[in-house]
Order: structure tokens, then sequence, then C-alpha cells
């Protein structure tokens, strides 16, 4: 029925889930989140 495929099983156990991408991450290679970067970069209306 299913024909065999184990997508998410080998995704389940595939390492590639301890080297996630994370914001915390990103900040400390110094990135910012698109919500960061649009709040020091907006133009302030007066």
């Amino acid at each position: 029925m299913w024909g065999g495929r184990k997508g998410g099983w080998a995704v389940a156990q595939s390492p590639i889930l301890g080297t996630t991408i994370t914001l915390s991450r990103l900040r400390r290679k110094g990135y910012l989140s698109m919500l960061d970067y649009y709040s020091n970069s907006k133009p302030e209306i007066q």
C-alpha cells in the first residue's frame, strides 16, 4: 500500500536534524532576523 517509501522515517533517523539552523545560531554568526532588520531599518513617520 505504501510502496515501501520510508521518507519520514529516514528523515527522523537522519543526523541532519541535529544541525538545524536556529535563530540563536544565526545571531551568534552575526545575522539578523527579518523582524530585527525591519525594526532597525523602517523609517519613522512623524
